[in-house]
């Protein structure tokens, strides 16, 4: 299990919940253990105004350790520590 921060449009808030962690990886996929995490400023705007799915989980500007990876990743290794960059992605990610 880990943590999420989701946001509960009904009480219009956010509440600290238990998620599970997913069952697989893709072969090109890494999972990484969030050791901190940030709600940032657009977050807040739409929290504000009420535009958020409800259950969203916020909290994308991430930076932990590599806890698993698929197979056809080879730059990288379990342990390394990273900082996801949010604005660049594949738009493939579960």
């Amino acid at each position: 299990m880990m943590k999420a921060l989701k946001w509960s449009k009904e009480k219009r808030n956010v509440e600290l919940t238990d998620a599970a962690l997913p069952d697989t990886l893709g072969k090109n996929d890494v999972r990484v253990k969030v050791k901190f995490a940030g709600v940032c400023g657009s977050d807040f705007h739409m929290m504000k105004g009420g535009h958020l799915k409800d259950k969203l989980t916020l909290g994308h500007e991430i930076s932990g350790v590599i806890d698993q990876m698929g197979e056809y990743v080879n730059n990288l290794k379990q342990g390394d520590h990273v900082a996801v960059f949010p604005m660049q992605h594949c738009g493939s990610c579960k």
